[in-house]
């Protein structure tokens, strides 16, 4: 990972694959939705072989200009590209409260509907115009799926489900433009800072000049960690887990490396996505 170029050229052509491998899934699954979060494994891949680059400038393998390169892309992906890409991912697979009349445009599948049914003995239509509620779906022996909807085993939505899917949504938003709040000052200081890389122990500290960097690192976390918490999805949920935890113990192991290691960490963990990405029904 980040603890040398060797295992940074190893653990992001893994990753990197993984990532190819997601897109796929995602793809042939049928949901274009969750195409920019499924990109997550791809984009950290890269990012641990511009790191390997890095490493190589560090130890005086690679000449000044294109070790300066690596130093400045490894940073974009790191700092502003990595706090909107998560949560708009979030927001972007979370995708319309399924079955919400006000966004299909489809009326939910619990409201009673006007229909016009034959008689199975005259022919003639019997109870036209008059509302008829639609039971459950019969299962095998003649029982019934209580609360079941037609494409399986998912409770049918209805007004409750798709309000709280809104709710879900405007949190998600939420995260979102937090995530821009933060991206912003982010890329103001790659464009107008240095980046410089030193080999501290067996890891790389960086120094970029940011401002604020307490309330900035604050609203990084934020952003991609918690919108991947409220997500309502549980694989994203054990990721948020997975990846709260690890900046936790980077900042308490490696504080002067600690978002070179958190971002090696990330990228590992965020092959749980590939099992994601790949389901045809949440």
């Amino acid at each position: 990972m980040c603890w040398s170029a060797q295992a940074d050229l190893i653990a992001g052509g893994l990753v990197s694959g993984v990532g190819v491998l997601c897109l796929v899934r995602a793809h042939r699954a049928g949901h274009p939705e969750r195409l920019p979060l499924a990109a997550l494994p791809l984009v950290l891949g890269l990012h641990q072989l511009i790191e390997a680059a890095v490493w190589f400038g560090a130890d005086g393998g690679l000449s000044p200009g294109p070790a300066g390169w690596a130093r400045t892309a490894w940073a974009v992906i790191a700092l502003p590209l990595l706090p909107l890409l998560v949560p708009v991912g979030v927001w972007c697979a979370a995708g319309p409260a399924e079955d919400d009349p006000a966004i299909t445009g489809r009326p939910a599948l619990d409201e009673r509907s006007t229909v016009t049914e034959p008689s199975a003995v005259t022919g003639r239509p019997v109870g036209a115009g008059r509302p008829v509620v639609a039971g459950p779906p019969v299962v095998a022996g003649g029982s019934t799926a209580a609360g079941l909807s037609a494409v399986g085993d998912r409770p049918a939505a209805g007004p409750r489900h798709a309000a709280a899917g809104r709710r879900r949504r405007a949190v998600l938003a939420g995260f979102a433009l937090l995530g821009v709040l933060v991206a912003v000052p982010l890329a103001t200081a790659v464009a107008t800072h240095p980046v410089t890389a030193q080999e501290h122990g067996r890891t790389l500290s960086y120094a970029i000049g940011i401002p604020h960097p307490g309330l900035l690192l604050t609203g990084y976390l934020l952003a991609t960690v918690g919108s991947l918490l409220v997500s309502g999805d549980r694989l994203l949920r054990r990721l948020g887990v997975l990846i709260g935890v690890g900046a936790a113990v980077c900042a308490v192991l490696w504080q002067m490396a600690f978002v070179s290691t958190w971002c090696a960490l990330a990228a590992v963990v965020s092959v749980v996505l590939l099992h994601w990405a790949g389901r045809r029904s949440d």
